[in-house]
């Protein structure tokens, strides 16, 4: 327990102050008297009794200083022991006193209350003798305490007396009582605090394994649908046919989205660089794209992305993939198509380009007439981003956009 600089007994500093006034009042005390009776008294033995006199003052006011010095000094010491022994009773912290060797000298209320011994059951005694704590906590705390010289907020298990397991933080200090070497020693109950984290972390617990189970439920719905999408276009005509491999990769995407959610400790996020390199892969195969005809290179920061923003992103760059796919090589021309997403600042930059054949003007400058530019233009307003389409050798569609913040849902 600390004392507070005012109420700090300083025993070099008191002894000094003593001696120092001591030694002044002698020596004043001795050259005035003495001068005094110089001019006073010339009969030796009158001079004699003076002095005798003097001396028996002197010895008188020097008792009475140094009694009054002492006194007042004591009379500090006391209050400052009975304002420590009120704060240590009347403390709701579980305090006990105890001997270097871990005898307890004395305990206050709070640590009666805590262990549901009497005072006389523990004096004398140490925990570990009790029963309160173990041989392994002991050595636990002899081991803490040896290496830093006191225990700051050491969580362990103590037994009471009913047989119950509390759970505590000890913090443990040596300091000088009474003229001897003390250690104080204070345990705080988190029995309590402790089971409402326990119950709050199995609630979140539970909570994220529902979470985990609806991305995999929705991954596996979109993959039916994807799958339904996949058996109805054997069954229609070809221009049908692209209509619904277009909506199977759209769905594709998005199930893609759930199923690394699925497979994620962060259910928030995404490694972004992994989904799209999969998703991208999985459009080659859709499309029956022969990789040594188109090559595809990427430069992807390997950076987490919320769900709000990937899903939107993966969206945009199926249409953007698609649509060079269809397009931008006919007659099985060769080619290279790059995708580049970096940050800068606190953007994104999102680049798609290939050096096929490149957007006639018309769509450029109107997306009305392409489906599949006005769903990327819309999903880039859902972003919040910028596009911007240039059609120099090839074709380069480039995005800025920020990450979502995510808005709590009614």
């Amino acid at each position: 327990m600390n004392k507070s600089k005012s109420n700090k007994i300083k025993p070099r500093r008191t002894a000094f102050k003593i001696t120092l006034i001591y030694f002044l009042v002698s020596i004043v005390w001795i050259i005035s008297s003495d001068q005094l009776l110089s001019l006073m008294v010339t009969n030796t033995n009158l001079s004699t009794i003076f002095a005798s006199v003097k001396g028996t003052v002197f010895i008188i006011l020097t008792s009475i200083l140094i009694y009054f010095l002492v006194f007042r000094n004591l009379d500090s010491i006391k209050e400052s022991e009975e304002r420590f022994f009120k704060a240590f009773s009347t403390n709701p912290i579980a305090i006990i006193l105890t001997e270097e060797d871990g005898r307890i000298i004395d305990a206050n209320k709070s640590y009666l209350e805590l262990t549901g011994f009497e005072k006389d059951e523990i004096i004398g005694a140490s925990s570990t003798q009790l029963g309160i704590t173990s041989e392994k906590v002991r050595s636990i705390l002899i081991e803490e305490f040896k290496e830093k010289g006191e225990i700051k907020d050491l969580e362990a298990e103590i037994n009471i007396k009913s047989g119950e397991t509390r759970t505590v933080l000890i913090t443990t200090e040596s300091m000088p009582i009474e003229g001897k070497k003390r250690n104080i020693n204070y345990l705080y109950d988190i029995t309590e605090r402790k089971k409402a984290v326990n119950k709050l972390e199995s609630s979140l617990n539970e909570k994220e394994a529902l979470l985990r189970e609806v991305h995999h439920r929705v991954k596996n719905n979109l993959q039916i649908i994807s799958s339904l999408l996949n058996l109805q276009s054997n069954y229609v005509e070809d221009d049908f046919k692209d209509i619904l491999l277009v909506t199977q990769s759209r769905i594709r995407s998005m199930a893609l989205i759930h199923s690394k959610m699925y497979n994620s400790n962060d259910l928030t996020h995404i490694h972004i660089k992994n989904y799209i390199d999969n998703f991208v892969s999985d459009l080659f195969y859709l499309y029956g794209v022969d990789k040594t005809i188109i090559t595809l290179n990427t430069d992807i920061e390997d950076l987490e992305m919320g769900i709000d923003t990937a899903i939107p992103l993966g969206l945009i760059i199926n249409e953007l993939m698609i649509n060079i796919l269809k397009h931008a090589f006919p007659n099985n021309q060769r080619g290279n198509i790059l995708i580049i997403l970096k940050t800068i600042d606190d953007k994104f930059i999102l680049k798609i380009s290939d050096n096929g054949v490149g957007l006639p003007e018309n769509i450029i400058s109107d997306y009305s007439e392409n489906l599949g530019l006005q769903l990327v233009n819309n999903l880039v307003a859902q972003i919040e981003g910028s596009l911007e389409i240039s059609a120099i050798n090839g074709t380069e569609f480039q995005i800025k956009f920020k990450e979502l913040i995510y808005k709590k849902r009614m």
